[in-house]
C-alpha cells in the first residue's frame, strides 16, 4: 500500500491563489470584451447623433434614448466590475 504524498499548506494554498487569479484574469478579460463592445455601440450611436438627418430620426424614436441610456448604464456596470476585479490581482 502506498502513502499519499502530503502536499505542504503553503504550497496548497499558493495552488488555491494561483488558481483564483487565473479565474479572475480570466472574468477580467470577458468584462474587457463587454466594454469594448458596449464603447463601440455607443460611439456609433453618438457618431450618428452627429449627423443632423440621423438625429432628427433617432430622436423622433421614441425608445431611443431609452436604449442608448441603458447601453451607458451597463458600460457604467462593466467599468465598475473591471474596476472590482483588477482589485482582486493586486
Amino acid at each position: 500500500m502506498q502513502k499519499k504524498k502530503q502536499v505542504p499548506a503553503s504550497d496548497f494554498e499558493a495552488a488555491e491563489k494561483k488558481k483564483q487569479q487565473t479565474q479572475i484574469a480570466s472574468q477580467i478579460k470577458k468584462v474587457e470584451e463587454n466594454i469594448t463592445r458596449l464603447e463601440s455601440e455607443i460611439k456609433l450611436l453618438d457618431d450618428k447623433l452627429a449627423i443632423p438627418e440621423a438625429y432628427e430620426a433617432l430622436t423622433k424614436d421614441p425608445h431611443f434614448f431609452s436604449s442608448y441610456n441603458t447601453l451607458k448604464k451597463e458600460l457604467e456596470n462593466e467599468m465598475a466590475k473591471w474596476e472590482d476585479l483588477s482589485s482582486k490581482l493586486a
